[in-house]
């Protein structure tokens, strides 16, 4: 029982956590189900009181799956196996006794649920169920104790090891049932079966925890066609009443949004030119160039010189003669980095005797963008007449 107890919350960690993985839900195409019951037996052995329910009862396991058709109706197959019990104490030494019956039960049952019915939205549903089924048995009877010695019942309520009739009952000794049933029962004069077709009716309740996860609490009335389950045969039938619970897990059919179908022309793709230049985009390396451009094979503006500037913006697209160009294409001179260096210059003479903090007003470019370039060209061994520049640069060799 504590086996099944922690299968039964494993089983529904585990299905919690799976729900969330779940798009959307249609609805329920089949449960499953696993869970306990007892069973308390009404039969020609003991009373027929209520209160043996709760004195006599017997445990047993159940499995079952559902079908569901439509809104209400489903059918059910369910798999039982377990125990049937009864013991009767009498002061008549041959009115004791006592049975247990090892028993596998299948059925089909028809359900009627009321889920979708009720007024009030609740996830508790009472449902019921008809049904008809097979029940096989083999009883047994506690006829001797741990030593193999018989039962012997005297009027006064003990057991011994000789009967109270006999001469030597003088010298009998007590004896205590062990409850093991260990002797198959059997009538000489009436060759029973020990199979019997059976009729269950029940009433529950449903508990959906969440779409996947549902409990059920239920009684089910067993009718049995036979009066032989404890060996006895009185006239009547025997059945038996099941109080049961299960845990139940619920497959559905999964429904998915159709989403709109996207045609695409896929020769008129592959064919496509963006830019008008004469080269299909998915070969064109530069697939945003103006329409007045000439571009190569593959789809980039010309660039005659290799210098890095096209030709559309290369002011001198001849330039092969020169080993660093500016932006615009020419190659660069001793005359434009005069020009650019002069400029400069006067910018940072102006931020110096604006922002300078210095009374002197001295003018300092060490780290400055003019004097890193400077370095940069003469590092490189850029051919320039640097004597131009040394009025301009103050940089010490020292």
């Amino acid at each position: 029982m504590r086996r099944l107890i922690l299968i039964v919350l494993f089983f529904s960690f585990f299905t919690t956590k799976a729900q969330k993985s779940i798009e959307e839900v249609e609805k329920e195409i089949l449960t499953i189900g696993v869970g306990p019951q007892l069973n308390s037996f009404f039969g020609d052995i003991g009373s027929n009181s209520i209160n043996k329910i709760f004195t006599s009862a017997r445990p047993c396991i159940s499995f079952d799956s559902e079908k569901r058709f439509g809104k209400v109706f489903g059918l059910q197959l369910m798999f039982v196996k377990g125990k049937l019990s009864e013991n009767t104490r009498s002061v008549l030494p041959n009115e004791n006794l006592n049975f247990e019956s090892n028993f596998t039960k299948l059925n089909l049952n028809l359900i009627i649920n009321t889920d979708n019915y009720l007024k009030i939205k609740s996830n508790i549903s009472p449902y019921f169920t008809l049904g008809a089924g097979w029940l096989q048995f083999n009883s047994y009877g506690d006829l001797l104790d741990e030593n193999n010695v018989p039962y012997n019942y005297w009027s006064d309520g003990t057991i011994r090891n000789i009967a109270e009739s006999d001469t030597n009952a003088g010298n009998a000794s007590f004896l205590f049932r062990d409850y093991n049933y260990e002797t198959g029962l059997y009538n000489d004069s009436i060759n029973y079966k020990n199979y019997s077709f059976l009729a269950p009716i029940t009433i529950g309740l449903k508990w959906k925890i969440n779409p996947y996860l549902q409990g059920r609490v239920f009684t089910t009335y067993n009718y049995l066609f036979t009066d032989w389950v404890d060996n006895i045969s009185a006239g009547n039938n025997d059945y038996y009443i099941s109080f049961g619970f299960t845990m139940n897990y619920a497959i559905h059919k999964l429904h998915f949004e159709k989403k709109e179908k996207i045609n695409i022309d896929i020769e008129a793709f592959n064919n496509s030119d963006e830019d008008k230049d004469g080269v299909i985009d998915i070969l064109d390396d530069c697939p945003h160039t103006d329409k007045k451009i000439k571009v190569d094979l593959n789809g980039c503006p010309i660039d005659t010189d290799k210098d890095g500037v096209p030709d559309h913006l290369d002011k001198e697209p001849n330039s092969k003669n020169f080993k660093y160009v500016d932006e615009f294409g020419r190659g660069i001179t001793d005359s434009i980095l005069y020009n650019r260096f002069n400029k400069e210059v006067e910018i940072e003479i102006q931020r110096n005797q604006t922002f300078s903090d210095s009374s002197e007003n001295e003018l300092n470019f060490n780290n400055t963008p003019l004097y890193n370039s400077f370095n940069w060209l003469r590092h490189n061994n850029i051919n320039l007449n640097t004597e131009k520049y040394s009025n301009l640069l103050a940089v010490k060799e020292d």
